[in-house]
């Protein structure tokens, strides 16, 4: 789900190394390594991605260039998003363990980039995948995720398609889902309940205005 795995096997291990801590990086690795970071005149800059070559001709690593100077929580969230459509399929994992918070913001943002909007037309291939971070906190990506894709669900799908009706039900489904207290005011309610604006606006068309209201907690 959200192009993130369990299976481990033969993920490729992705390095996020910022332009400062480069040098370092590649003085630990192995004198084939830094002949080919060097020979493709990588740098590491932010966002800039290098795919290191195995002897089997598989990728071994991917390089990610980062902000080191960016607002942690901004990078921690971006820096992966997109990965997951641009990448070769197949399946990555962090080469490197962090806290928490990053690891549960790293796997949001490859969550996020993964998204679709596959109401009129299926996605036209399959995600790259990663491997969960054991750091993560799954609850939360899986809540955030699943939140915000059905909002631009909502938002992608076109007002001819979306009329009052079916974002009431949407909104009815979701209450009921988290057991919150759903109501709406269709129609002619709304002038005898003080809502004349909401019902000037969608007076005319053949499915009601209505306000939605959800309550929880």
């Amino acid at each position: 789900m959200f192009a993130l795995t369990e299976d481990a096997a033969g993920a490729v291990p992705i390095h996020r190394v910022g332009k400062p801590k480069l040098g370092d990086w590649l003085a630990r690795r192995s004198a084939a390594e830094r002949a080919w970071v060097e020979a493709q005149a990588y740098a590491g800059e932010p966002g800039a991605l290098l795919m290191l070559p195995g002897g089997d001709g598989k990728p071994a690593g991917l390089l990610i260039g980062i902000d080191e100077e960016a607002d942690a929580a901004e990078r921690d969230l971006w820096c992966l998003a997109g990965l997951s459509e641009s990448l070769p399929q197949g399946i990555y994992r962090l080469a490197e363990a962090c806290a928490p918070e990053t690891a549960t913001r790293l796997a949001l943002g490859w969550s996020l980039g993964s998204y679709a909007f596959t109401r009129y037309k299926p996605k036209k291939r399959q995600s790259a995948e990663l491997v969960w971070p054991g750091e993560a906190d799954r609850g939360r990506v899986t809540r955030e995720a699943e939140a915000i894709f059905l909002g631009r669900d909502l938002i992608n799908t076109p007002a001819g398609d979306l009329l009052p009706s079916g974002l009431a039900q949407a909104a009815e489904d979701l209450a009921k889902r988290h057991g919150a207290e759903f109501r709406e005011i269709v129609g002619e309610d709304l002038l005898s309940m003080g809502y004349p604006a909401i019902h000037a606006v969608g007076r005319a068309s053949a499915d009601a205005p209505r306000l939605i209201d959800i309550g929880w907690g």
